[in-house]
This record gives structure tokens, sequence and C-alpha cells, in this order.
């Protein structure tokens, strides 16, 4: 009795701690769509904010590094009050590259306000009349001090319309 009892006791134990392999797969996600006229906006749970304008047959998705393109075939952009670029990244570490936050179109429309904030909704730039050159946003805080590496939020106030959305600020890191 006790050898049978042995053998099933191992048949057990050898069957129970069997490998199995096991695909991760998304089954469901946390989130929404909506569609407004002709944008539609789509969501999931600790997406970042991005720009979502779509038809019928087409959606675009503005993302980390890549401008709008307002000539796609549906209706986004087209009035004199419209941005055709909002980049959102840049890297202010004096390569000459992406150093500023260069909006396209911005200094072509006068009495512009962009400002900045940080993750906590406080105002850490301010800039009015901003034109990619003279008044533009280098990575700094009001007092021209270095921000952190992070993502960092923003508005554009345009005479006729406002754009609001989130860039991402990354400093090399210094060796000491």
């Amino acid at each position: 009795m006790k050898i049978i009892s042995l053998h099933l006791f191992l048949f057990i134990a050898t069957c129970s701690f069997a490998q199995v392999s096991v695909t991760p797969q998304v089954v469901s996600s946390t989130g929404g769509d909506a569609i407004v006229g002709n944008i539609h906006l789509s969501f999931t749970v600790g997406e970042a904010i991005t720009t979502t304008l779509g038809n019928n047959t087409a959606i675009v998705t503005q993302g980390f590094q890549q401008p709008f393109n307002d000539s796609l075939p549906f209706g986004g952009g087209g009035t004199s009050d419209s941005l055709s670029n909002l980049y959102n990244g840049i890297t202010p570490n004096g390569d000459g590259f992406n150093d500023v936050w260069i909006i396209d179109g911005v200094d072509s429309m006068a009495n512009n306000l962009v400002i900045i904030f940080n993750r906590w909704g406080q105002e850490v730039w301010r800039g009015e009349n901003y034109n990619n050159r003279t008044v533009v946003w280098r990575g700094n805080n009001k007092a021209n001090g270095e921000l952190p590496s992070g993502t960092y939020f923003y508005t554009i106030q345009l005479e006729r319309s406002s754009y609001k959305g989130w860039i991402e600020l990354t400093r090399q890191k210094k060796c000491k």
C-alpha cells in the first residue's frame, strides 16, 4: 500500500509541476473613444495626451516627435489661425538639434501666448508673442534656470483658437 501511495504521490506531483508557456495578451484595456464631428478621440488610462483627427477613411494621431500634417485628406487646418506643426519633445543639450521648442507657423500670428506647466499644474514658463527666435522655450523656467527632464504640459492661445498638449523635455545626464 505504501508503494502504491508513493507512486500515486509522485505521479500527481510530476503532473502538477509541468512547465506551461503563457503568452501575454491584452484582453481589454481601460479607456474609451468618442467621435465629435470629424474628430475621433481615443484614449487609454495612463496615456499621454495626443492629438487625434480622423474621418470615415483615416485616423491620424500626433505623438512624440511627430509633427501634425494638416495636408491629409480630412478637415484639419485650413484656417488662418491654425498651427501646422506641434512637436512633443526637446533635447536642450547644445547640439543644435531640438534645443528649443519650435512651433511652426506661430511666428506669423500676432498676440499669441504660450504657457508651460509642470505635472502639478504649476506655471513654469510663459512667453507672449512666441516667435521661435527671441521668444522661445529652451527648457528653462521663468528665472532662466534649467528644468529637469520630464513631461510638461502647454497651452497656446491664439486670437481665435487655442491648443493644449504635452511636451517631453529630455536632458543629457551630466557626469561628475
